[in-house]
């Protein structure tokens, strides 16, 4: 899909390439645009297993996730960490870390 078109009217275009990494091989988006001016460049690292996500405005929000595909980091775009702890195999979120260092724990 490289656009598509909400029931208002406004177009979506999306930009892709093909990225291998440790997990998988994949084409994945690395641009988003609408008609209304939003701008959005995605940046796949594979082999670190991340994106981040840059708006028309400079402002980068980044993801990291696990070899089962769990979101283990989150820095949103004030630079603000969360972060996450799974089981190993029943993959449910034991806990989580957030920026001021706050703990949440599942007991």
């Amino acid at each position: 899909m490289t656009m598509h078109r909400e029931p208002g009217g406004e177009r979506y275009y999306y930009t892709w390439a093909w990225f291998e990494g440790p997990d998988d091989a994949a084409w994945r988006v690395t641009g988003h645009h609408t008609d209304s001016g939003e701008q959005y460049r995605l940046d796949w690292n594979l082999a670190e297993r991340s994106l981040c996500v840059t708006d028309s405005l400079g402002r980068t929000r980044c993801h990291w996730w696990d070899a089962q595909g769990l979101v283990t980091a989150y820095r949103d775009e004030a630079g603000q960490m969360t972060t996450f702890r799974w089981s190993d195999e029943e993959r449910l979120l034991l806990g989580m870390t957030d920026a001021p260092g706050r703990r949440v724990e599942k007991h």
